[in-house]
Order: structure tokens, then C-alpha cells, then sequence
């Protein structure tokens, strides 16, 4: 092993197809051509080999997010994870569409490497599906689940959206029962919001009240946290601690690699971002131009990121870790904002970590910009 190079732990792969694109989804993707997947692995595995002759990748984490990531074969995944190197202890993630799932493909995911799927489902009832314009249906998403687990996969991740278009807080509450008999490991849950470019933009006069999404957030952490769930990050939940080990390295402002059209990557306090075209992207690598549209994230932005970052999880940041890591008092540099946010009990400093209040996590983003 090289030992004159830093060790990276963690690699991000986006996967740009998808045979159709969801009305509310703004991430880069595209209907696959003929052979443009193939076209795809080729150059991703160009692009992966160039890391490896940077950085030493001694992998704890792979995930493959899209996009569709379940488009590619189980062959084609298993040919990207063969030339990696892991450590002791590993997780590979990947992304799939309900529809996409069927007996020989997680049986080959699962031979290829695959560990924990996080899974689309998205809602249990049809009519918000076809509203967010997903390809599947419910009886998709049972069907899948139980592919997966007849199959051999023990780790499986839920997608959640909320405050949809003419949603109310009983729909919400029918989905997560319905969730929780399938009993997944992990589930991940996001206020639907809709960008200017996305199909959907046009339904923003109809979103629910902030009252409503609010009411709707906190009673999914409530029936989560009485079946016993640890609410471990603001949208994120998880049993007996099966956390996301790649989300969390990200919410710890660790290192990492991000390959593929529209992957972001940390490197050496450089953030930076493919870009978001396949063939630009594949110009990119052949002509061997990486760290593409980059940022140097100085000391000053690092620290902010830090502390909004690590106010995102329930645990917070130790006092004691931040000071040593920047060389600033934190309480007395952010003093009005700590007396501000502790009187209306949003934030709190408890055994010396600083961490919100469940109270603050619906409305996070107001308390977290007064760091920035």
C-alpha cells in the first residue's frame, strides 16, 4: 500500500439514466440511447482509475445514486466494485426503482457486492405516485421489498416524500404504517420542494401550509421514534443504529470522490462538480480535466460547514472537538446566537455538545443560516 498519498474512504458514483424522469426531480438525468450505458461504465471506469493513481481509496463506503442506478446489470456493477479496494468493513449502497427489482437482479446485486439498497418507494398510495409521476405503483413497492429480503438483503433504506399537492396529514400517516410493515432498516424522508425547472414547478400554489408539512414532519418522527427508531439526522431514521455510514460521512464534512455526469466530490479542501451533460462529462475524462468547476473551501467556510453540518444529526458537535479543530471558542465567537436560540429552546449545550432541539428541526434552516 502507498503510503505517500492520502487515503480516501469514500466514493460517490451518479448514474445518470432514467427511462423516465419524475415531475418533481431537478438532478441531472437522461433516457439511456443504445450502448450509452456501456458508453457510460467505460468512461466511469476511466474516470475511476484516475483516482486511484491520486489517492490511495481504501473504501468504507460506495454509493451509487442517480439517476437509476438500477438500470445498470448486476454484471456491470460487479465489474465497477472489482476494482476497488475495501476496508474491513464495508457499505455499498445503491439506489433502485421499485420496477426495476426482480429475483436475478438482487440476487446479482448481492453477488456483486451490494450490501444495503435504498429503495423509491416514495408513498403507499397510487394516486400520490402517478401525481409525482413515478413509473410504479403499490403493489411495486411490496413486491420489491419482498424480492429483496427472499433474496438475502438485510439493510434496506425507504424513500419517503411529503407535503405533496393536496396532502393531508392522515395520508401520511396511512404511508408510514404501511412502511412499517415492511419493516426496513433505514428510511430516509424529504418535504417534497419543486424547483423552476422541474414538471411539477407549476403545482407550488398547491403545496400544503407550512402548519400542515410541519404537523406532518413531527408525526413521523413521533410514531418512528414509539416503534423504536433513532431520528439520527433531520429527514433520517434508522434501527438499532443501521445508519447511512456514507449520508453520515458527508454530514462529518469527510473526503470523498464523486464520479460520474453531475458528481460532486471533497478532495484536499477542494469541492468540485462533473459536469451535468454525459457527453461533456465524458470529454471531460478522456481529455483527462479533473476537479472540474472547483472551490477552494478555506478555513472560514470549512468551519461554518462544520457547524451546519453536525447541527443536522441529533448529536450535534462536542465543544471540545471543534475548538481543537478550528482554534476558536465557539461560545464565546457565537454567543448572541447561542443565548438567542437557547431562550426559545431551539438549541442547547448539554454535556459539552451543541445540538438543536427537536423543537428547531422543522425549521432548521432559519437557525442554521444565523451560523453562516
Amino acid at each position: 500500500m502507498r503510503n505517500d498519498i492520502e487515503t480516501i474512504r469514500h466514493l460517490y458514483i451518479h448514474v445518470p439514466f432514467c427511462l423516465s424522469k419524475c415531475g418533481y426531480c431537478s438532478f441531472y438525468s437522461k433516457e439511456p440511447a443504445a450502448g450509452e450505458i456501456e458508453d457510460y461504465c467505460q468512461i466511469l471506469a476511466k474516470e475511476i482509475a484516475y483516482y486511484k493513481s491520486k489517492y490511495q481509496l481504501v473504501l468504507e463506503t460506495i454509493y451509487f445514486g442517480g439517476g437509476t442506478p438500477s438500470l445498470l446489470s448486476p454484471e456491470q456493477i460487479g465489474n465497477i466494485l472489482r476494482e476497488l479496494t475495501f476496508a474491513e468493513h464495508y457499505e455499498i449502497t445503491m439506489e433502485t426503482n421499485p420496477g426495476d427489482i426482480n429475483k436475478n437482479r438482487a440476487i446479482g446485486w448481492l453477488e456483486a457486492g451490494v450490501n444495503r439498497i435504498s429503495i423509491g418507494l416514495q408513498s403507499m398510495r397510487n394516486v400520490e405516485l402517478q401525481l409525482l409521476g413515478r413509473r410504479h405503483c403499490v403493489i411495486d413497492n411490496y413486491n420489491a421489498v419482498n424480492t429483496l429480503r427472499e433474496n438475502g438483503f438485510t439493510n434496506i433504506s425507504f424513500d419517503m416524500i411529503y407535503g405533496l399537492p393536496g396532502q393531508e396529514v392522515a395520508d401520511v400517516e396511512y404511508s408510514l404504517q404501511e412502511y412499517m410493515k415492511l419493516s426496513p432498516e433505514h428510511m430516509s424522508t424529504y418535504c417534497l420542494s419543486l424547483a423552476d425547472d422541474c414538471r411539477m414547478a407549476a403545482y407550488r400554489d398547491k403545496l400544503p401550509e407550512d402548519e400542515i408539512v410541519s404537523d406532518m414532519y413531527y408525526l413521523i418522527r413521533k410514531m418512528l421514534l414509539q416503534n423504536g427508531w433513532q431520528h439520527y439526522e433531520l429527514s433520517n431514521f434508522c434501527k438499532e443504529n443501521l445508519y447511512s455510514i456514507h449520508n453520515s460521512a458527508y454530514w462529518q464534512n469527510k473526503e470523498y470522490v464523486g464520479c460520474g455526469p453531475s458528481a460532486c466530490g471533497y478532495l484536499a479542501k477542494v469541492r468540485y462538480q462533473n459536469y451535468a451533460d454525459l457527453q461533456r462529462w465524458k470529454r471531460q475524462v478522456l481529455a483527462e480535466e479533473f476537479l472540474p468547476n472547483s472551490e477552494i473551501i478555506d478555513e472560514s467556510i470549512r468551519e461554518k460547514e462544520y457547524i451546519i453540518l453536525a447541527l443536522r444529526t441529533s448529536d450535534g458537535f462536542r465543544l471540545e472537538e471543534y475548538e481543537k479543530e478550528f482554534n476558536v471558542d465557539f461560545k464565546q465567537k457565537y454567543k448572541e446566537i447561542l443565548v438567542k436560540f437557547q431562550k426559545l429552546k431551539l438549541l442547547e449545550e448539554k454535556n459539552g455538545n451543541i445540538r438543536l432541539l427537536p423543537a428547531a428541526y422543522f425549521i432548521s434552516n432559519e437557525v442554521l443560516r444565523e451560523f453562516v
